[in-house]
């Protein structure tokens, strides 16, 4: 659905300009980098997160967290801990699934016209290739990674400030 009504409203605003071959890109970009996770976390917020909050309230109401404070369980670990954990592992999962969908929703509001189609695939498929390599290269090439090999050469930058002097 979102990528179908950002690829129809996209469409439209590039041709005006004689860029209809951007259409793949604009919606692949928009989904991937913003659209989806967003969208995604609002999602699991709003459904999850009331869930959680009921549970919770049911079992103060029914003073279950009670019970398990008199019997030395913090009901933090043993509640909110495994439901954190789950939405940590789960959401991004979940944020790729909704990208997936938003993508096959953008392809296929180019209807039947197999011109438009090639155009969006095409579009898509080198954009996006270039954001992967790039994050991939930031992720493990990046100053981030020094405590994984021991090395404290870029640490020097940490405590100097942006004058040159040192903090």
């Amino acid at each position: 659905m979102v990528g179908g009504t950002l690829s129809l409203l996209g469409y439209t605003t590039l041709v005006r300009f004689g860029a209809e071959d951007a259409l793949g890109a604009l919606v692949g970009l928009s989904v991937i980098r913003e659209l989806g996770p967003v969208l995604t976390a609002l999602l699991v917020t709003g459904r999850a997160g009331s869930a959680i909050a009921a549970e919770i309230a049911t079992m103060v109401t029914t003073e279950q967290l009670d019970g398990l404070r008199m019997m030395s369980i913090d009901p933090v670990d043993f509640v909110a801990s495994p439901k954190a954990l789950a939405l940590l592992i789960v959401m991004p999962l979940l944020a790729g699934l909704f990208i997936v969908f938003a993508l096959m929703g953008g392809y296929g509001d180019c209807g039947r016209n197999a011109r438009r189609r090639r155009r969006f695939v095409h579009g898509q498929h080198g954009r996006i290739r270039q954001i992967l390599e790039r994050r991939q290269r930031k992720l493990f090439e990046g100053d981030h990674f020094w405590c994984i090999d021991g090395s404290d050469r870029d640490l020097s930058r940490l405590h100097q400030r942006t004058d040159g002097r040192w903090a």
